[in-house]
């Protein structure tokens, strides 16, 4: 059965943003940053943020609703987990060594 392709789009650009949320930083990383490190705060939001997006993603593809969304926010994400690894010293998702 083909498969519809606003649901192909759909999953495509959740898949994209996923990808390029990991290639800067890891949300279980920043999840587990010590209190003590110097960006724990930052990437605690920032998970948080990656969290909400997938979330909200997840039930509104459950029930049959539109991309929850924006272009926009979708490029402030990455923007924002870019800008943590570069600041941070992460390489590929990961703390640096």
């Amino acid at each position: 059965m083909p498969q519809d392709p606003d649901t192909t789009q759909h999953y495509e650009r959740i898949g994209r943003f996923i990808y390029g949320f990991h290639r800067h930083t890891n949300p279980d990383a920043l999840r587990a940053l010590p209190p003590s490190h110097s960006l724990a705060a930052r990437g605690a939001a920032l998970a948080a943020r990656f969290d909400r997006v997938v979330a909200a993603w997840r039930y509104d593809s459950e029930n049959g609703l539109p991309d929850p969304v924006s272009e926009a926010e979708f490029s402030a994400i990455l923007a924002e987990a870019q800008a943590f690894a570069r600041d941070s010293g992460w390489q590929y998702g990961n703390p640096a060594p």
